[in-house]
């Protein structure tokens, strides 16, 4: 490794930072910048990372999948909103599921390619269903910047 750069001379892996100040998760333009472990990596943006990034927000927290979709689709045009439409509440709650668990699995798998670690991590952690939620080791505490 050579100390005067942040990347290893013989492999080019990013060099590892033994005292991160904190973990990050922050989406700069249309790039996620993560740092996780001393290593950071760039994920383009989609909606599982935007999801990732409200259960970072919250540990230990269960947020309904309605409520992880609902940014995504308040300036849906395709909507209806009239009042005398019924719409099958059970439905709607298992398309939120859906949707949220697959765009949550996407992205950690691309996650995953660039950050092994933080792949393995979330995989653990983050648990999807109708209640979405990031519980991470208690024994392990870790402090997350999310913007």
């Amino acid at each position: 490794m050579d100390a005067l750069t942040s990347t290893c001379t013989t492999c080019g892996h990013p060099a590892i930072d033994p005292h991160p100040a904190m973990e990050e998760f922050r989406l700069v333009g249309e790039y996620w910048a993560i740092r996780f472990g001393g290593r950071t990596c760039n994920v383009r943006d989609g909606k599982g990372l935007g999801y990732i990034a409200q259960l970072l927000r919250s540990p230990g927290r269960e947020l309904h999948a309605l409520d992880l979709l609902a940014a995504e689709e308040s300036g849906d045009e395709n909507r209806c909103h009239h009042d005398d439409c019924v719409v099958d509440a059970y439905a709607v709650v298992e398309r939120a599921r859906l949707s949220v668990t697959r765009a949550i699995r996407r992205a950690q798998a691309r996650i995953a390619v660039c950050h092994p670690g933080l792949g393995r991590h979330l995989d653990t952690t983050i648990h999807t269903g109708t209640y979405c939620s990031y519980v991470p080791d208690s024994r392990v505490p870790i402090a997350w910047n999310v913007g």
